[in-house]
């Protein structure tokens, strides 16, 4: 039994990442699809200092709402791409995305991690790391990794640019 754990943003990357999931993992017998939003309370209203936080609570109830709402919406669109009479679960997770990524694929017994990942150079990776690099590095299981080249926009993607790696993206 081959259990994906499938990331997603809602992206046309991470639509690109599902699709070359299930080229390479032609049978899986289940499917968990999970958005991390990085909105957590703690990040967005604290503001650092004496100063108190950054944001009321109204605000901080509207943007975490708004977050659990773009979350969904990006769980709702991957799953469409799931062939069908597979079992999937939706999982929504707020905090750090590549410790999240770890810790659920952990949690449900994931055999392969998809994941997409822009095609960042050498020294941005360095500053603003790589999720995907992270989870590569940490991972307990196989990890599949579906690259668009920073050259290439997202909207050039078609629906088969996971399938056949054209288009500017790369299964590695």
């Amino acid at each position: 039994m081959v259990h994906v754990l499938l990331t997603t943003d809602g992206s046309e990357l991470s639509q690109a990442a599902a699709r070359a999931a299930f080229d390479v993992v032609s049978d899986p017998k289940k499917v968990t699809i999970l958005a991390v939003s990085e909105a957590t309370p703690e990040l967005v209203a604290d503001g650092g200092g004496i100063e108190g936080p950054t944001m009321t609570p109204a605000e901080l109830d509207a943007l975490l709402a708004e977050s659990n709402q773009q979350g969904e919406a990006a769980l709702l669109g991957t799953s469409t791409l799931v062939p069908e009479g597979v079992d999937v679960d939706r999982v929504l997770e707020h905090g750090d995305p590549g410790a999240t990524i770890l810790a659920v694929a952990e949690r449900v017994g994931a055999d392969v991690i998809v994941v997409g990942s822009h095609g960042k150079g050498w020294l941005k990776r360095v500053f603003l790391g790589s999720t995907s690099q992270y989870v590569v590095q940490h991972a307990h299981c196989p990890v599949l990794v579906v690259r668009v080249s920073d050259d290439e926009p997202d909207a050039d993607l078609g629906s088969d640019a996971g399938a056949d790696a054209g288009a500017g993206t790369a299964v590695t």
